[in-house]
C-alpha cells in the first residue's frame, strides 16, 4: 500500500519519533493540532473490470466526486489497473492497500499529484503495488510530511521514465520497510527524485524489517540524512545505485549510518556499474552490521568517515576521500581496495586502529596526488597491506606521503618507491614502538626528493628483501633488518639529491 498519512494519523507519528531519535537525531516532527480529512474516496473505476479510468472523473470515485485538497484518495482493488491524470490533482492523502495501480500521464506532458497540503504524508502497504509514471508517460508525486513504504505488508514502488519522479518534502522520517515488512523503493530509466528529513531504510525497530533503495538506469536521486538497518534488531537494508548516469547524493551536511552492531542491523550500500553514490559532509559511520561495496561504480565520501567494525570493499571503480577529510578504521574494521591500482586521495587522513586492516591487493599509492597525505596504523592487529607483486608510489609527482606503523602494528608491502618520481616529492617512513614492517623492494631517488625512513623503539624492525635502493646506492639480494639497539632507539634518514 502506498498512503499519504496526515497529521491525524498519531500512531504513525510517534512511531516515527521514537525511530527518528535513535536513528541521527536530525529530524524534529511537527507538533501541530490534528488537521481533518473533508472525507476519505474511494476508487471503484465505475464498476469497469479492469478497473482502469481517468482520476478526474467523479463517477471513478465513490462517493461521486472527484478527490481535491482536503480529501484522501484510496485504491484497495485487487487487480492491475491504470489511473490516468489529464490534468495535474492534489489531496490530502494517498493510500494504495491492493493490487497494482499505475498512475500515468494522459500524454507526453508531465502531470503532477501534489499530496502536500493538510499535513499530508504517503504510505504503501497493505501488499499493494505503485508505479509512478512511465517512459512517454510522465507523472510526479509530490508527498508531504510522511513517506513510507510497506508498513503492514510487502510492498513495492516503482518511479519509471524520464519526467517521472517521487519528492518528499517533509522535514521528519521517510521510510522504506517498517513494522516487520519489507519495503521496496526503486528509481529507474531517469527518474528523479528529491527527500528531505531523514530517509529511514530497513530501520524501524521491529524484526525482520527489510527495505531496498534503488536507483538505476540513469535515475537520479538526492536525499538529505540516510540510515541504512541501523536498528538492533534482525533488520536489513539495502541501497544499491547501478548503471551509467545512476546518482544518489546527499545535500548539506547531512549524515550517512550504515548497520547496527554486530548482532543485528545489518546494512549494505552498492556503489556498481558506473553508478555514482555521493554523501554529504556530515558525519559517514558504518557500523559493525555494516558495509560498502563498490563494483564499477564511484564513492565520494565528503565528511569525515568512522568505519567502525564494518567494511569498505572495492573490487572495481573509484574510490574517493575529500580533500582535509578523514577516514578512521575501528575495532576490526577492513578497508580493502583490491583489482586494479589505487591511490589514496590526496590531501586526506586514514587511521587504521584497533585491529583494523587497510588492504591493497595490487599497486596502492599514497600522496602521490594533490597534496598531502596521511597514513597511520596503530596498534596490535593493525595492519597495512599491498600487492606483494606490485610496486607502489609514497610521495610522488610533486605530493607528499607520511605513513607511520606504531605500537605493535604491521605492514606488509610489495615493492616501495619512496620519494622517487617527479620533482618536490616527499616521503617519509616511521616505524615505531614494536611495529615490524616488511617489504621486497625499497627505491628512493628522484631530483630535489627527500625520502625519510625513521626506525625506533624497541621490537621495531623493518624488514626489506630484493633491491635496495637509496639516493645514489644500490645493492641486491640479501635481507635488510633495522632494528633498535642503542638506548632501545635506532634512525635511519636520508635526503637524495
Amino acid at each position: 500500500m502506498v498512503r499519504l498519512f496526515s497529521r491525524y494519523d498519531a500512531a504513525p507519528q510517534r512511531r516515527a519519533r521514537h525511530v527518528l531519535a535513535s536513528l541521527l537525531s536530525v529530524a524534529v516532527l511537527s507538533s501541530a493540532a490534528p488537521l481533518a480529512l473533508a472525507i476519505e474516496l474511494i476508487w471503484d473505476a465505475n464498476g469497469a473490470v479492469p478497473p482502469n479510468g481517468t482520476y478526474a472523473v467523479a463517477n471513478n470515485w465513490n462517493p461521486n466526486q472527484i478527490p481535491v485538497v482536503g480529501d484522501a484518495a484510496t485504491f484497495n482493488i485487487n487487480n492491475t489497473y491504470t489511473v490516468t491524470f489529464n490534468a495535474n490533482a492534489a489531496s490530502d492523502k494517498l493510500t494504495v492497500l491492493a493490487g497494482t495501480v499505475n498512475l500515468r500521464s494522459d500524454s507526453a506532458a508531465v502531470r503532477t499529484y501534489d499530496v502536500i497540503t493538510g499535513g499530508a504524508s504517503t504510505l504503501v502497504d497493505g501488499g499493494g503495488t505503485l508505479n509512478i509514471g512511465s517512459a512517454s508517460l510522465p507523472v510526479v508525486v509530490n508527498a508531504g510530511d510522511f513517506l513510507t513504504v510497506g508498513n503492514s505488508a510487502n510492498r513495492t514502488v516503482t518511479v519509471d521514465g524520464a519526467g517521472s519522479a517521487l519528492n518528499a518534502s517533509g522535514p521528519g522520517g521517510h521510510f522504506v520497510g517498517s513494522s516487520g515488512v519489507t519495503g521496496t523503493l526503486t528509481y529507474t530509466n531517469a527518474a528523479t527524485g528529491s527527500i528531505a528529513g531523514t530517509l529511514a531504510v530497513g530501520v524501524m525497530p521491529d524484526a525482520g524489517t527489510a527495505g531496498n533503495l534503488n536507483v538505476l538506469s540513469g535515475a537520479d536521486l538526492s536525499v538529505a540524512n540516510l540510515s541504512i538497518a541501523t536498528g538492533e534488531d534482525t533488520n536489513t537494508g539495502t541501497v544499491t545505485v547501478a548503471g551509467s548516469g545512476s546518482t544518489l547524493a546527499m545535500t548539506g551536511a547531512s549524515l550517512l549510518n550504515i548497520g547496527g552492531s554486530a548482532f543485528g542491523g545489518f546494512g549494505v550500500l552498492n556503489v556498481n556499474s558506473s553508478g555514482t553514490f555521493s554523501t554529504g559532509t556530515g558525519n559517514i559511520i558504518v557500523n559493525p552490521g555494516g558495509d560498502i561495496n563498490i563494483g564499477g561504480g564511484t564513492l565520494n565520501l565528503n565528511g569525515n568517515t568512522t568505519v567502525d567494525g564494518g567494511s569498505i570493499v572495492r573490487t572495481s571503480g573509484t574510490l574517493n576521500l575529500a580533500a582535509g577529510k578523514t577516514l578512521t578504521a575501528q575495532n576490526g574494521a577492513q578497508i580493502n581496495v583490491s583489482g586494479s591500482s589505487f591511490s589514496l586521495s590526496g590531501g586526506t587522513t586514514w587511521n587504521i586502529n584497533s585491529g583494523a586492516d587497510l588492504i591493497g591487493t595490487n599497486a596502492f599509492n599514497i600522496g602521490d596526488v594533490a597534496g598531502t597525505t596521511n597514513v597511520t596504523v596503530d596498534g596490535a592487529g593493525s595492519s597495512l597491506q599491498t600487492g606483494i607483486s606490485s610496486s607502489s608510489s609514497w610521495g610522488a609527482n610533486g605530493n607528499t606521503a607520511n605513513v607511520t606503523i606504531r605500537n605493535g602494528a604491521t605492514a606488509s608491502l610489495g615493492a616501495i618507491n619512496l620519494a622517487n618520481f617527479g620533482s618536490g616529492s616527499t616521503g617519509t617512513i616511521d616505524v615505531e614502538s614494536a611495529a615490524t614492517m616488511t617489504m621486497a623492494t625499497l627505491i628512493s631517488g628522484g631530483s630535489s626528493n627527500t625520502a625519510v625512513v625513521t626506525v625506533e623503539g624497541a621490537g621495531s624492525a623493518i624488514v626489506q628483501s630484493g633491491q635496495l635502493s637509496l639516493g645514489w646506492f644500490s645493492g641486491t639480494g640479501g635481507s635488510h633488518t633495522l632494528m633498535a639497539h642503542r638506548n632501545k632507539s635506532a634512525t635511519l634518514a636520508w635526503t637524495s639529491t
